[in-house]
């Protein structure tokens, strides 16, 4: 091949690759504010709970209300939670759509360009690429993954309260407490890749970075 179509070959390659990763960059700081909107409507929830069931302005285990506000709240996260997973769920699912057609009609577009000519491409309907990127792999889907996530971050999060009503801690603490457990940093203001840790935004952003990249390979090999 001479040496300004291979040139152009790598050019447009990283030309493609670079719309995959900021597709992948979009899609995670989409997931970041959606783990953000749900931690301020627990949050909001945990204070709601406070001022009705309990004493003062700390998370206490030693006032009447203890039972009822822990079960009531944990009711509530658990809806949270489930209607957390269901958007990333959507969200994941729709770009990795996206990054499927990227990868398809980039490489596409480099093969008719280097044919000089265009190319009669199959067409890629929308149940056929759902297919795809829905095919278990590893022994099961992103959504499996996801479901998997869900019931360990609401024991972790069943964890988290019982200790701060046990230690007595403040609404804010006890806040906190779920902050981490979810991922976020509520004390300072960073980027959303700075801000994941070990907690569920952490493991779900693993799942969609994975999903993107995977899909693009899917669409390239189409």
């Amino acid at each position: 091949m001479p040496r300004p179509w291979r040139q152009f070959m790598n050019d447009a390659d990283n030309y493609v690759v670079g719309h995959i990763y900021a597709l992948e960059a979009n899609s995670v700081n989409e997931l970041f504010a959606e783990y953000e909107r749900a931690y301020h409507r627990m949050a909001i929830g945990l204070e709601g709970l406070q001022s009705q069931y309990g004493t003062g302005d700390t998370w206490s285990a030693t006032d009447a209300g203890y039972r009822e506000r822990t079960e009531r709240l944990l009711a509530q996260i658990s809806r949270e939670m489930e209607g957390l997973s269901l958007s990333s769920q959507d969200m994941i699912l729709r770009n990795a759509m996206q990054s499927y057609y990227g990868g398809f009609l980039g490489r596409a577009w480099i093969s008719e360009t280097l044919a000089g000519r265009d190319l009669t491409m199959p067409l890629l309907p929308t149940t056929a690429v759902r297919a795809a990127i829905m095919k278990p792999y590893e022994g099961s889907t992103f959504v499996d993954r996801l479901k998997a996530n869900e019931a360990d971050f609401q024991a972790r999060i069943r964890r988290s309260i019982v200790q701060s009503q046990i230690e007595g801690e403040s609404v804010y603490q006890a806040q906190k407490r779920i902050a981490n457990e979810l991922g976020l940093a509520i004390d300072r203001r960073r980027k959303a890749d700075k801000q994941a840790n070990k907690g569920a935004f952490n493991r779900t952003q693993m799942i969609a970075r994975t999903e993107i990249l995977r899909t693009s390979n899917l669409g390239s090999l189409a």
